[in-house]
């Protein structure tokens, strides 16, 4: 993947990574959505919501982790499209707010991810 580097003052940086983390989305994300060169906020939408669908389908007893939702390649997929942090934290967000039916945490980790629960 080709790299840009682009120059900021710390004022302009802090700028945007503050609307990034209100947005929910990684920097890169962030700047990229900003250059229109993909619609990345409503494609984000849509995996965070894929994910929910996918864990509340999931039967009961079923202890997981975001990626166990996926197949390899798909994960890698997304991690290189959206990244794994910001999804994770948003799916979190989701499951404490009651938004995701029948998961709860299972306040432990697997492999440094959440570790989530299907009742």
């Amino acid at each position: 993947m080709p790299f840009l580097k682009v120059y900021v003052d710390d004022s302009e940086q802090a700028q945007i990574e503050l609307s990034a983390t209100e947005l929910g989305l990684s920097v890169s994300a962030f700047v990229r959505s900003k250059l229109q060169l993909e619609n990345t906020v409503s494609r984000f939408s849509q995996i965070l919501n894929e994910t929910i669908v996918l864990a509340e389908a999931l039967p009961s007893g079923v202890d997981f982790t975001v990626p166990d939702l996926y197949t390899a390649i798909e994960w890698q997929n997304i991690t290189n499209e959206i990244g794994a942090g910001v999804l994770g934290k948003r799916f979190f967000e989701n499951v404490i707010s009651g938004n995701v039916s029948g998961v709860s945490p299972a306040n432990q980790r697997r492999n440094r991810r959440e570790l989530y629960k299907k009742a």
